[in-house]
């Protein structure tokens, strides 16, 4: 088993399955299911609001702040709606990264505002050591998501494994 939080190409590492919490998969070689989505939240340090103002709408954020939880080495956009408005905020490209615990790391000493998985702010939101703002805004939550590569391009002592993957599947809506 590997555990990774590198994007990999399953097909050619030669996983016979990979479980993401992303973003819609832009690979069309393999064959993705997804399980549900995933709510995330703005977060940052209570202090650092003692260096910045708090910002009230997307439209106030300074994204030198924002730091991107992305895999494709590009900053991230982030998609606010609330009632009728929504507006589209490019973090910034200071520090990008595919780790979600090392940004709440940042966000916790106070050194960023970065946007990450409910599982991942959950406990320190409770406990104060991080706090959640713009939260009358609704963000686009990403995805889990189960991916299997296909069939065949598995060697014929793997495809038992495949059809057993293939039953999981079915069992998730697309």
């Amino acid at each position: 088993m590997n555990l990774t939080d590198q994007l990999i190409d399953i097909v050619d590492e030669r996983c016979d399955l990979a479980i993401r919490i992303s973003g819609t998969p832009r690979d069309k070689s393999t064959i993705w299911r997804k399980i549900c989505g995933v709510p995330r939240r703005v977060i940052t340090a209570p202090s650092q609001f003692e260096r910045i103002d708090r910002p009230l709408t997307p439209d106030a954020l300074d994204t030198s702040f924002c730091m991107s939880c992305s895999s494709l080495g590009q900053p991230e956009v982030w998609n606010l709606k609330r009632n009728d408005l929504r507006r589209s905020i490019t973090a910034g490209s200071g520090v990008i990264s595919n780790n979600g615990d090392f940004l709440y790391y940042l966000a916790k000493s106070g050194n960023c505002l970065t946007l990450l998985p409910d599982f991942i702010v959950k406990e320190g939101a409770a406990y104060g050591t991080v706090e959640t703002f713009l939260d009358d805004w609704t963000v686009s939550p990403c995805g889990s998501r189960f991916s299997i590569r296909p069939a065949e391009s598995c060697p014929q002592w793997l495809r038992l494994s495949q059809s057993f993957s293939r039953l999981i599947f079915e069992s998730f809506p697309s």
